[in-house]
């Protein structure tokens, strides 16, 4: 059931992100970790994945369905792209007033040429090297979500050695206005 609610969730995202607007995405106030945890509950290899997180929770402004995709799309490519048993270790940090969050894996790699096509859309490297399926649609959404939140994401890869995904948004502040009502802001990144 959890899994249909997630699909259907996804639908309406994927719906919301091929028009390609941000303003049609709802957004509201969430908690990364709370996200993150139901992420990583999912996968059959959630042995081999090491999180790292401050104490404090953390709150974000976004729509929870697409950061959730975002997240399960670069936690995948980490297990699938990384020798069986090796350990993939997500961390959460704070970084000039954002919330950066890192997926690394150890293993083969991204090659230098390839970097600079790996959110495009269909882009796959060479599937008789890699040994792996897909559809090369997996980084170009990963990248259109993040692009309609404001949330730089970035790759880094040394070959034969690790690769590593980051993504950067604002964390969600709320305060107390002069007259004692709250409200909430939110920074521009």
């Amino acid at each position: 059931l959890e899994e249909v609610e997630r699909l259907t969730k996804l639908s309406h995202t994927l719906i919301s992100l091929s028009s390609a607007n941000s303003a049609a995405l709802p957004q509201t106030p969430f908690a990364i970790m709370a996200v993150l945890t139901r992420v990583t509950k999912r996968f059959d290899q959630a042995y081999r994945l090491v999180v790292h997180a401050p104490k404090k929770q953390y709150q974000v402004l976004a729509n929870e369905s697409a950061i959730e995709e975002l997240l399960t799309i670069l936690i995948e490519n980490a297990l699938k792209y990384s020798p069986p048993e090796s350990l993939v270790t997500i961390e959460v940090a704070i970084r000039d007033q954002k919330l950066q969050v890192s997926i690394s894996n150890g293993g083969e790699g991204i090659p230098p040429e390839h970097l600079p096509h790996i959110f495009t859309r269909f882009y796959r490297i060479d599937t008789a090297r890699t040994g792996r399926s897909g559809h090369g649609l997996g980084l170009a959404l990963a990248h259109q979500i993040s692009e309609l939140h404001n949330a730089k994401l970035s790759v880094n890869s040394i070959p034969n050695h690790s690769t590593v995904f980051a993504f950067y948004i604002p964390i969600f502040r709320q305060h107390k206005a002069k007259n004692h009502k709250k409200s909430v802001t939110n920074p521009q990144p």
